[in-house]
């Protein structure tokens, strides 16, 4: 029993062997790296348990040993080392620590980005118009000038005025006969993309004077001959 002893206290004289040797090469080094203080906390945290371990070893052997005196001796032989090692392995944990500060004190990072005026304006539009959904996607909504209220009920107005337009057309016959006559007019299809090319651009005027974001260029596409060759006829013709 007492030989087994021995021999798992001798296992644990092993490891202040490696664990001085591991420490001997980070002393060589000017600048501990990241990784290297990350294993060195990992490695001292389970050389400090080791005492533990010992401990409960050595008293056993103690109490059991014929000759106490040289068993107190081979505690103080383990004891030495050890907290020397202790000493060297919080001493380079200690000086990485402080050169990583002086660091950060040289090059603070600043609490505040310096923006331009137009960064500023891009990340306020980001905040107060952009938004995301429970499935991951973003959703940008695109920023007015007024709020879309003030428009009013555009749809419902439109539909009471057809409405109205038809009870008028029971009660006046003569009107409705001059508005068939009006209507009655050939709608072409070349009469029919000008009416489009011609709304299209007042859309996007109303777009653009409602928009807070500049517009710098749009694409409008067509593929009539005959609106492009209207485009390009002198506004006099």
């Amino acid at each position: 029993m007492a030989d087994k002893l021995v021999k798992r206290r001798s296992s644990m004289k092993a490891k202040l062997t490696i664990f001085s040797a591991y420490l001997n090469v980070l002393n060589s080094c000017d600048n501990l790296s990241n990784l290297q203080i990350i294993e060195l906390e990992a490695r001292f945290e389970k050389f400090n348990a080791l005492y533990t371990e010992f401990d409960k070893l050595q008293t056993e052997i103690e109490v059991s040993s014929d000759n106490p005196e040289e068993a107190y001796a081979t505690r103080d032989q383990f004891e030495q080392p050890y907290y020397s090692l202790v000493a060297m392995a919080r001493s380079l944990l200690l000086g990485s620590h402080g050169k990583s500060q002086r660091r950060d004190d040289k090059n603070p990072v600043p609490e505040k980005h310096s923006l331009s005026l137009e960064e500023q304006a891009c990340e306020k539009s980001f905040y107060n118009n952009t938004e995301r959904k429970d499935d991951g996607r973003f959703v940008l909504t695109i920023p007015l000038k007024s709020d879309p209220s003030a428009l009013g009920d555009s749809y419902g107005i439109a539909k009471r005025r057809f409405l109205s337009l038809e009870k008028r057309f029971e009660l006046d016959h003569k009107f409705k006969s001059t508005y068939l006559d009006f209507m009655s007019i050939p709608l072409t299809i070349p009469r029919l993309q000008l009416y489009g090319a011609l709304l299209g651009s007042r859309f996007y005027t109303k777009v653009k004077d409602s928009l807070t974001l500049p517009v710098h260029r749009v694409r409008y596409w067509c593929d009539s001959s005959i609106m492009l060759g209207w485009l390009s006829t002198p506004p006099q013709q």
